[in-house]
């Protein structure tokens, strides 16, 4: 949630100008040394959101529209087709926010359908402004079962 800027109801209304900048200068260092960036935009975002009293934007539908809207797509367009990114990493970890057996195990969490739905809005908003840019979602323990089940491709 580092960098994200919220309004009093919870809900992301942009990025931290700080963040931006101090992106801005380590973009620089990364093109002086001919350095390609592979970003994680998210990390464990829902435990993160009802710590902090945010809306949880993997499983709340306006929370995580906004969070696309307003942080995703601005932070993608603001490095369009700039090849110091070599791929933005939606998420790290997704099975960390994913309950149950085939997630971390416990009951706390969202589903893999809202997951994958979390995954593929995120995708998407980066594709529609930048189109070549390659996008990926980590993985720290895929099982036999979720590849089997199509949760990874």
């Amino acid at each position: 949630l580092e960098g994200l800027v919220f309004d009093k109801d919870g809900y992301v209304t942009g990025l931290d100008p700080t963040l931006l900048d101090n992106f801005d200068k380590a973009m620089k260092i990364a093109r002086e040394k001919k350095l390609h960036l592979y970003l994680s935009l998210a990390n464990n975002f829902s435990k993160s959101c009802v710590r902090s009293n945010y809306k949880n934007i993997i499983v709340n539908q306006t929370a995580r529209s906004r969070y696309v809207e307003n942080a995703v797509k601005p932070f993608a367009k603001r490095y369009k087709e700039d090849n110091t990114i070599f791929a933005f990493e939606v998420m790290s970890e997704p099975e960390h926010e994913v309950a149950g057996n085939r997630g971390n195990n416990t009951k706390e969490g969202c589903s893999w359908n809202q997951m994958r739905a979390f995954i593929k809005h995120n995708v998407g908003a980066i594709h529609s402004v930048d189109k070549k840019r390659m996008v990926s979602c980590g993985s720290g323990w895929h099982s036999y079962e979720n590849l089997k089940d199509g949760y990874y491709n």
